[in-house]
């Protein structure tokens, strides 16, 4: 589905209304009536006739949608809903649906009236209806709204953001310290807009549900999308011929380890074996090859010997590795012979070190990437620094945990590969300019060698016959987010180790569908 910025969402609506002749009120309609039929649907089992609901309207076009929904609510027999005004001077449409409201015999309250009643009203709320601000607040909210905001965070209520949560802002977060709703549920109208979706806005969010308004199809196809969004579900594996073999499922080559950090390449290789790979085999130290069974579950061990990498069909570099001078040489000549492949933990670093070096950028093939990096926040901090997209850590901090698409698609050109930001919500960023968000929001993948796993996975993905790698990239995400649900909902927390085999049923059972 398209991610858009608030403002393609607003020159949507003004072609809407210039050039297709709909009426800004009846698409506040349909959206505010589809709004509460959603949050209905979703919630008919916590809600009762009985519930106390506060439907929270600011000056704008949230606000007139809230109203709306005040008004479906009450008409289906909510007798407990009420309205709270943030302000007692509004726009022309929020004036208007609040007189409707009115009619209808709905209790409207004025932040400006009566504060201990509209105190009450916040604290013995069932559920709260945010439509206080939207994606054309610029900054943080002022005082009075914060004040708001606050006492609806510390309320118990079931909070529901209109479109998004107020003080979210547009394309950019508010600075440090904004005071924003911290959503349940966010209902997001048409489309999602972009600020719900950077690892710290998506926090806020809770569960997205996209509720349809009724623009015309057109306005939407045409809609320049900032970013695609999928679930984990809607991505499936391709299938893999009847008549593959281990050669045709490819050889993959996992180089990593070091004393004391051996089990982070195992734990990639096996989860290579068990998304598809035909042949894995892993290069070890001398030290650690001198300890190691010569097959361990089938995957074949080596000592050290780069130009193996061009034997391979793709390569993973990195887990456990470990960061020295040694080590930045072994990478050079990985990269010189080895066609494909994902670079991942300690190989991140080395990638920095290898591009300052070299002043180069990862070798392609056939004029497009065939490299997949895949950092965690803390590895993609200092990427950026290295490769000198951002002047410290703090600075690429706050664009990173906020507006990640501001920093990615340049750190991909940078290094001439498809980028990974692993997350609770996870970021893929093409040198080319594609940008894609996989929803995760899944607690039991945070474990240690999650994102081991997670590579190996890629490793695979990138030999599937005629798959460009952003979809390799896009496809192990999905997979890797797809087993850990699977996963959690048959174990609870789970282990690394356990995750694989979950890796291996998800990887067959996708192919075969």
């Amino acid at each position: 589905m398209k991610i858009v910025t608030g403002g393609v969402m607003s020159c949507i609506d003004r072609q809407a209304s210039e050039n297709c002749a709909i009426p800004g009120l009846l698409l506040m309609e349909d959206a505010g009536q589809n709004a509460w039929r959603n949050f209905r649907a979703l919630c008919r089992e916590k809600i009762d006739k009985e519930c106390k609901l506060l439907f929270v309207a600011g000056k704008g076009n949230n606000g007139g949608d809230a109203l709306v929904m005040a008004r479906a609510a009450f008409s289906e027999g909510y007798t407990g809903a009420k309205v709270l005004l943030f302000a007692s001077e509004n726009g022309e449409s929020v004036r208007l649906q609040t007189k409707i409201c009115e009619g209808y015999g709905l209790e409207v309250l004025c932040m400006e009236g009566d504060k201990p009643t509209v105190l009450a009203a916040i604290s013995e709320a069932d559920v709260i209806f945010d439509g206080i601000a939207g994606t054309g607040l610029k900054g943080a909210l002022r005082p009075t709204a914060a004040e708001l905001v606050r006492r609806i965070n510390e309320s118990r209520a079931l909070k529901v953001a209109v479109d998004i949560p107020s003080g979210l802002g547009d394309d950019a977060f508010p600075i440090a310290g904004s005071v924003i709703v911290r959503a349940d549920i966010t209902l997001a109208m048409e489309l999602p807009k972009l600020p719900l979706f950077s690892p710290e806005g998506r926090k806020l969010a809770g569960r997205i549900v996209v509720v349809p308004v009724g623009f015309p199809p057109g306005l939407i196809a045409e809609a320049e999308a900032a970013a695609e969004w999928f679930l984990p579900e809607e991505v499936q594996v391709p299938e893999v011929a009847p008549w593959a073999y281990k050669n045709r499922r490819g050889h993959l080559l996992v180089i990593g380890g070091a004393p004391c950090t051996d089990g982070a390449p195992f734990l990639c290789a096996m989860s290579a074996a068990s998304s598809g790979a035909g042949l894995v085999s892993l290069m070890l130290d001398d030290e650690i090859f001198a300890r190691t069974p010569p097959d361990r579950s089938g995957i074949m061990i080596r000592r050290v010997d780069p130009k193996f990498a061009a034997s391979v069909d793709s390569v993973v570099i990195g887990p456990g590795w470990g960061r020295n001078e040694a080590r930045l040489a072994a990478f050079d000549a990985v990269i010189e012979h080895a066609a494909s492949g994902v670079i991942d933990a300690d190989g991140i670093t080395l990638l920095g070190m290898w591009l300052n070096k070299n002043g180069g950028r990862l070798p392609g093939k056939d004029g497009s990437t065939r490299w997949i990096v895949t950092p965690h926040p803390g590895e993609a901090l200092g990427l950026a620094v290295s490769l000198g997209l951002c002047r410290d850590i703090e600075e690429a901090h706050s664009i990173l945990l906020t507006r990640p698409w501001e920093l990615l698609p340049s750190m991909a050109e940078r290094c001439n590969g498809v980028i990974v930001l692993k997350s609770h919500i996870s970021h893929i960023a093409s040198p080319e300019g594609e940008y894609e968000i996989v929803e995760g929001n899944n607690p039991a993948l945070g474990t240690g060698g999650s994102g081991d796993v997670l590579a190996g996975i890629c490793g695979t993905m990138l030999m599937r016959d005629e798959m460009e790698t952003q979809e390799a990239a896009l496809q192990a995400v999905a997979l890797h987010q797809r087993a850990g649900k699977h996963a959690a909902e048959e174990r609870g927390f789970f282990t690394a180790g356990q995750l694989i085999e979950y890796i291996g049923i998800e990887s067959y059972r996708s192919a075969a569908e």
